[in-house]
């Protein structure tokens, strides 16, 4: 046997002596490709001597094929009994035609060449084999899966699934999924039926194997099998009448029946500014739910129809009218500076200012009067802070200003009394030198708190105004 490592060749001398002095030597060189897909094998030009003085010059053309990537086999060939067959069936036509006296001629010759040729190759260069069954004689295995797009919970389903090449025994099964609930598939004859239970998409892969050794395999993969629900499609949508601008709104839509997943979309008329439908965000994995979200920005009324279309074959639809959607203005926007407490002077300070309705964000200005040297206005806080400078009454007015256009506006205006620093004291210690006598004496020291300024009273604090 004639061994060929891919990508080298090998040559082989094969002499043949049957009988009737006849004797022949058949030269092959065999090239096997690096990829294994082109195995070529030439045949030189070859003498023959047979008895007598007859000699026959026999030139045959290269044998080449292309066999299917496989493994190269390491057991005897089984065209190695092709192989003696055909030094026998050439032996005998040589005896016959020296037998009966009738003259040699060189096609004879050479077709006893091309069946030692073609023995050859089939010992030193094996057969070929499908994808997967490595030393297999057989054809290429092929799955195709005819299944119906019937599919429907509570009917009974039957499809098949269908494998060719390779040895016919077959045994088929599920790669790497699930069949739909309700279905199976018989391992012997391919075929797929059952009950559906359950409504819905699904993908899966069936393989095919056959029984040679290694098996040979073949796969197909069913993506969004269909199995129709019995029940119609429909559709409802709870959405609370409390949409408001500048207000989160939430309202869900959900399917019942059909097949799902299930999509949504406003069919027609529109959403109100700043409002979308989409998926579910609290279930993320809901193939029947959709939510309408988002914070409307315009007040107004409007009508508009949410409709569902579901994964059947054919698909139904539904729909879900909604009339006279309102959406509110805020809410009238006020301010509150609260009880305004007295400062002090040298103190820190902070005081808020309060603010309800209105639309975010807020900006928040002094429209009138001064506040106190030292203390300042968030503009966006409306806080009152700081440390005041002096004693002594302010009298302001803090605006505030929402988010819409145009903007709703609020006032509150309060007076604010700053009172004396608080007294302080201490101790000072004096030392006198005389005479080289040291005298020291510790003096406590206080100062009073300064007067409020003249007039001055707690103020009251002003009620909100617009």
């Amino acid at each position: 046997m004639l061994t060929i490592q891919p990508g080298n060749s090998a040559t082989s001398t094969i002499t043949v002596t049957p009988q009737n002095n006849f004797s022949g030597s058949v030269s092959f060189t065999c090239t096997v490709s690096s990829s294994l897909i082109d195995v070529t094998c030439s045949v030189p030009a070859t003498t023959v001597n047979t008895s007598g003085s007859t000699t026959v010059t026999i030139t045959a053309s290269s044998l080449a094929r292309t066999p299917t990537l496989r493994r190269l086999r390491q057991k005897t060939p089984p065209g190695l009994g092709w192989l003696l067959t055909a030094l026998a069936l050439g032996a005998a036509g040589w005896a016959l035609r020296k037998n009966t006296r009738v003259p040699v001629r060189p096609v004879y010759v050479w077709s006893t060449l091309c069946v030692f040729a073609i023995a050859f190759v089939a010992v030193s260069c094996g057969g070929g084999g499908s994808s997967g069954g490595g030393n297999s004689s057989y054809a290429p295995m092929a799955l195709v899966c005819s299944l119906p797009a019937n599919a429907k919970v509570g009917v009974a389903y039957n499809g098949s699934c269908t494998a060719t090449g390779g040895n016919s025994a077959y045994s088929y099964s599920v790669l790497s999924s699930i069949l739909p609930y309700g279905l199976s598939l018989n391992s012997s004859t391919g075929v797929i039926s059952g009950t559906p239970g359950t409504a819905g998409l699904s993908s899966f892969t069936v393989v095919a194997s056959d029984t040679e050794s290694p098996a040979q395999n073949a796969t197909q993969t069913i993506t969004n099998f269909v199995v129709n629900g019995n029940m119609p499609l429909t559709l409802s949508c709870s959405l609370p009448a409390n949409a408001m601008v500048g207000t989160t709104y939430d309202g869900p839509c959900s399917t019942s029946g059909g097949t799902p997943p299930s999509s949504f979309l406003i069919d027609t008329g529109a959403l109100p500014a700043g409002l979308s439908i989409g998926p579910d965000p609290f279930q993320p994995n809901s193939t029947t739910i959709a939510r309408i979200t988002g914070k409307p920005t315009v007040a107004g009324t409007s009508s508009f129809a949410v409709k569902a279309t579901d994964s059947s074959v054919p698909t139904q639809t539904a729909t879900f009218p909604v009339n006279n959607f309102v959406v509110s203005p805020p809410a009238l926007l006020t301010i509150w500076c609260g009880e305004v407490t007295n400062a002090q002077a040298n103190v820190a300070y902070n005081q808020m200012c309060f603010t309800t309705g209105g639309l975010p964000p807020m900006t928040y200005t002094i429209s009138a009067g001064a506040l106190p040297s030292g203390l300042s206005l968030g503009s966006s806080t409306g806080g009152v802070s700081g440390l005041p400078a002096a004693a002594g009454s302010s009298t302001f007015s803090v605006t505030v200003s929402d988010g819409e256009s145009p903007p709703q506006t609020a006032t509150d205006t309060t007076t604010l009394l700053v009172a004396p620093p608080p007294a302080e004291s201490g101790t000072v210690t004096v030392t006198a030198t005389s005479g080289g006598i040291v005298n020291t004496v510790t003096i406590s020291v206080t100062v009073p708190a300064p007067t409020s300024p003249s007039g001055a009273a707690r103020p009251k604090t002003a009620g909100f105004r617009r």
